[in-house]
Parts: C-alpha cells; structure tokens; sequence
C-alpha cells in the first residue's frame, strides 16, 4: 500500500454533515460537490460529480446544477458509495462512551459509531441486549442518525435437540432476525454441537419462517451444515482448501459466505503495536479504554506467546485462500 490513501464517504456519513432531516429550514439542502460517485448498480462511477440532498433525502447526482441557496461541501479526492451493510457484527453496547448508562442507550451508541463509518445496516448475529427490538422498532425514520439493526438473540450452543428446539423456540418469540448457532470446537478445546441438535435447530427456524446463520470452521462441518440446511455461514472455512463440493453445496441454494477475516486478525495483531493505531480515523473513534488494554506490555507479551494465536494466524492464510476461490467460482460473498 502507498502513502496515497483514497477517502470513501457513504451517505449515513455524511449524515453527521446534514444532521437530522427535517430540522432547520423547511426544506435544507446541501450539494456534495467534486466527488466520485459510484451507486452501486454497476453503472462505471462518476467523476467530478455533484450529490444533492434536500431535507435528508438525495434529490439528485451526477453533472447536476447546486441548487441557489444551498450548502456547499467539497469532497473532491474522496469517493460516496452506497450506505454498507455489516454481514456478521455483535452490537452489544461495548464500544460506546465510558459512563455511559442504559442498555438500549448504549445500544444505539454502538449504533450510531458503525454510521460514522459508513455502516447503514448491522447484522448483529447474538449476543444484542433484550432493548434491541424496540431499537429495531424505532428505525423507520429517514432522519435516523444511527444504523439499522437486524439481530439473532442469544447464540444457540445447544446438547440435546430438545433443548435446541426450546432455544428456538424463545428467541423466535423475542423477534429475533436471524438464528445463529455456533458448530466449532475452538481448536479442539471444547465439544462441538451434536448433530441432532443441530438438525433441531435448523428445522425448528425454517418451521418458523426464520434463516440460520452458522458459526463454523470446519469443511466438513461446512458440507454437513449445508446439506441441512443452513442459510448463511457466518465464518470462513479455515482448516482446509476448500473444493468442488463445497462450491456446488454454496451454489445450489445461493449461500452468502461471510468470511470475517478480522475475527482471526483480532487473536494475534495486538502482539505489537498495530500499524492501524496510528490512523487519524481510528484515533478519532478508538475507544481509549481498549487501546491502553491491548497495548499493556503483560497482554501483548500473552498474545505473541499463545498458541491459539499462532494456530489462528495460520487458519488466517487459509482463509484468505478459500475467500479467492469462492469469489473466482462466483459465491456471494458478503462481510
């Protein structure tokens, strides 16, 4: 990578620019001027464009006139792409302010941070405050200065399809998104989910018109899982190079493969200082806190000797190699 870096705003970004729709004047306008714009639709991206927002809401782009009257910002050099959307996060209300209080209100804390970064929508598979329905609920408002929320509920780790089907069952009730369950023994550490439970979750969601997203690491895990049914695989499959079958399994029901390859980065990069650190953004938005935790010289001196680390460092490589194979054969791949 150079010096050179190319700036990227979406529009829940420049959100923070526009404030919320509807106050000030009856109908504010702002005009984005210079930038590069590409829509997302597959339309070749559009140069030195003009971006007009009036009262929230984008009114036109391209090689358009500003409007008399309106606000101007230049983002020559950057580019404005579509609003992203986050396949596979876990939006808890750990990353809001220190002191801040109330689950729901560091819920939306957590919200508003991933909008700053482009982020439009959050897929948040387990572990969301029970506040995170009334969060969705309130979501419908253009003017909304955060991200969307989709969410999963408590992650299903169930022993018995019994039991798996009661878990199903509660989260279903609670209004939950998504079902996730995880199938992984963290490196031989721990016992994996019977297949019986397994099998119990999935019938259980799709009997309730729900899709389940799985936590998994290995192939065959991941054939097995696809063969039942599973509707998204929520991690990379990271112990072999994947092959024919499990493409032709991908394809056949149109699977979105997640490969979430900083979750692997996260268990050994804070060995030493993360080059990262030091970029203006990210100090902007870092959380204190966790920078002075990750760099205290005890947990760094523990990172550089775990050999979950180094085994997770190697499952690293393996996944960015089956990420180019699947997106070569044509996956849909989201992240």
């Amino acid at each position: 990578m150079t010096s050179t870096r190319v700036r990227v705003a979406t529009l829940a970004a420049l959100a923070a620019i526009l404030g919320p729709a509807g106050t000030g004047a009856a109908q504010r306008v702002t005009a984005f001027t210079g930038a590069t714009v590409w829509d997302g639709t597959g339309a070749p991206a559009m140069g030195s464009a003009t971006l007009v927002v009036r009262d929230g809401r984008i009114e036109s782009v391209g090689s358009v006139p500003v409007p008399a009257g309106a606000a101007v910002v230049d983002l020559s050099g950057r580019w404005v792409v579509p609003g992203l959307v986050d396949a596979h996060a876990h939006v808890t209300g750990a990353w809001a302010p220190d002191g801040m209080t109330g689950e729901r209100a560091r819920l939306e804390a957590d919200l508003r941070l991933f909008a700053r970064h482009g982020v439009t929508t959050v897929n948040s598979l387990g572990g969301e405050p029970v506040e995170a329905a009334a969060v969705r609920a309130a979501q419908a408002d253009p003017g909304l200065d955060r991200a969307r929320l989709l969410f999963a509920g408590p992650v299903i780790a169930a022993t018995t399809g019994s039991e798996a089907a009661a878990l199903v069952a509660s989260n279903a009730e609670a209004g939950v998104d998504w079902i996730k369950m995880r199938v992984d023994d963290n490196l031989g550490t721990t016992s994996k989910m019977p297949w019986p439970a397994v099998e119990a979750v999935i019938e259980g969601a799709h009997g309730r018109g729900l899709r389940v997203a799985t936590h998994l690491f290995y192939l065959d895990d991941a054939k097995q899982l696809l063969r039942t049914g599973t509707d998204l695989v929520a991690h990379s499959i990271r112990d072999a190079r994947v092959d024919l079958e499990v493409i032709e399994l991908l394809r056949a029901r149109d699977v979105c493969y997640v490969p979430t390859l900083t979750r692997e980065l996260s268990t050994f990069v804070y060995a030493e200082r993360p080059a990262f650190f030091d970029d203006p953004f990210f100090q902007q938005h870092a959380s204190p806190r966790e920078v002075e935790r990750v760099l205290a010289p005890a947990f760094q001196r523990a990172m550089a000797a775990s050999p979950a680390a180094a085994r997770y460092r190697d499952a690293l490589r393996q996944a960015q190699q089956n990420l180019l194979v699947l997106h070569d054969a044509g996956i849909r791949i989201a992240f």
